[in-house]
């Protein structure tokens, strides 16, 4: 204590110390102790102390912004569940509804040929008839394509499906980024797309699609809205040594100093709260780079910005594939056991694959298994993943335990995988696994590819 300093002043200052420390205690980094000329001995501590709650206020607060980057983080993989989970719903009504309307336009087409033979007025009636229900069996072929490129997209964004390696053609890949972002484009820019054929990699087709949607999206919204008839969004694409090269390029204003240094920084983002998470380039990065390439800033100014894509070029694509024997005709249909637990799905195969298949069709896993340690002479097996009782991973081992010659010739598809187990063996398995909404000409495809050889 300073020598004649009255007590009760020294009384005053530590009670207002300790309500600093309390102020501390209860979250409130507001609050300041007084600071005199230094000639105090509290005034060294009241300094010390101001200085402790700015910076404890400080790690507060960049402890609150990294919770509130974890609750974020926490949603995205709640809606990444949900979307795996709505995929999974939507695409079983999808699958059968497109396999019915097939079927329809099929039978309108061949009710057209059975009923020219018949009386003028008749006829002409008929056929008006008939040419109105296959236009309408057409749009709503179409209205179920359309969801059905909704539900993909929604899965390729959830990031809950395994990545499955395949070979290709990325001007196929900008061609369906471009699709999912040219509405919102046109209120801005032009869409200039410059791709060559022949480009192939080797990678995940969902996540190089969220990779190139991403960066239009950066693009297009870097651009005001108003002119789109000044500005333009360009995409260009060409073979650079032993890679492929990507370039997108928009005529916005440019990037600050900060938002270089920190672009690929998690949930950084100079975009409205409704616009962005920070999230996006951050994962298209990862993406990229497990592909094997890079994702890169090429330049940014006040005349535009331009990122680029380098993945590795995938030459054996390019090699002129084997002269495949010509097979001899198949003297009977193959036999093939289809097994789901949705009834209208097995009875628009059993009218489409009349005549196709010698078909068998059963409600669920342990009916499919009855019938398999009866009989397992069969050319293919087809399987839901997802059944309540006993679902397709189940199986699948006990194929592999009892009737392991029937497992190469064993296919899966799905609506959704989204628990652990079945994300496991969806990756396991590879392209024997088959995606819903699954065309009637895909799946007998895959039949035919996975079927034994004929004797």
């Amino acid at each position: 204590m300073a020598e004649g300093e009255p007590v009760s002043d020294t009384d005053a200052r530590l009670a207002e110390l300790i309500d600093v420390v309390v102020a501390i205690a209860s979250n409130d980094f507001d609050k300041r102790a007084s600071v005199g000329d230094g000639s105090h001995l509290l005034d060294g501590l009241a300094t010390g102390l101001n200085m402790l709650a700015e910076e404890i206020g400080q790690r507060h607060a960049r402890e609150h912004a990294f919770q509130q980057r974890l609750l974020q983080h926490e949603r995205l993989l709640a809606v990444g569940q949900l979307a795996a989970g709505v995929a999974h719903e939507i695409n079983n009504p999808a699958t059968f509804v497109l396999t019915n309307l097939r079927s329809l336009d099929s039978h309108l087409a061949r009710l057209e040929q059975l009923l020219a033979g018949g009386d003028a007025a008749t006829r002409t009636t008929a056929l008006q008839l008939l040419a109105q229900s296959r236009e309408m069996a057409r749009d709503d072929l179409d209205g179920v394509e359309r969801i059905v490129a909704i539900v993909r997209d929604l899965r390729n964004f959830s990031r809950l499906e395994p990545g499955q390696l395949e070979t290709l053609a990325l001007d196929d890949i900008i061609a369906d980024a471009c699709k999912l972002v040219r509405a919102e484009i046109s209120y801005r820019a032009r869409l200039v797309v410059s791709t060559t054929s022949g480009m192939h990699v080797r990678g995940d087709r969902t996540k190089l699609v969220q990779v190139f949607t991403n960066l239009l999206l950066n693009a297009t919204q870097a651009i005001a809205e108003g002119a789109p008839d000044r500005n333009e969004v360009q995409v260009n694409a060409i073979i650079r040594g032993v890679q492929v090269v990507v370039t997108v390029r928009d005529t916005g204003a440019g990037m600050t100093a900060e938002a270089q240094a920190r672009l690929f920084e998690p949930f950084f983002t100079t975009k409205p709260r409704e616009h962005g998470t920070g999230l996006g380039l951050t994962l298209s990065a990862d993406i990229v780079r497990h592909h094997g390439g890079q994702l890169r800033l090429i330049e940014t100014s006040a005349s535009g910005t331009t990122f680029e894509v380098a993945l590795p070029l995938d030459r054996a694509a390019a090699r002129p594939a084997p002269v495949a024997a010509t097979a001899p005709p198949q003297a009977a249909p193959p036999r093939v056991l289809i097994i789901d637990d949705e009834p209208m799905l097995l009875a628009a195969y059993e009218r489409f694959f009349e005549g196709v298949f010698e078909l068998t069709l059963l409600p669920g896993g342990r009916e499919a298994i009855a019938r398999l340690e009866q009989d397992a002479d069969w050319d293919a097996v087809v399987c839901d993943l997802m059944m309540p009782d006993l679902d397709g991973v189940a199986l699948h081992d006990w194929l592999q335990a009892e009737r392991p010659e029937l497992v190469p010739r064993t296919l899966f598809y799905s609506g959704g995988a989204f628990t652990p187990r079945s994300l496991a063996f969806a990756e396991r398995i590879g392209d024997r696994l088959l995606q819903k909404p699954l065309r009637p000409s895909d799946l007998r495809a895959a039949v035919e590819r996975v079927r034994r050889p004929s004797a």
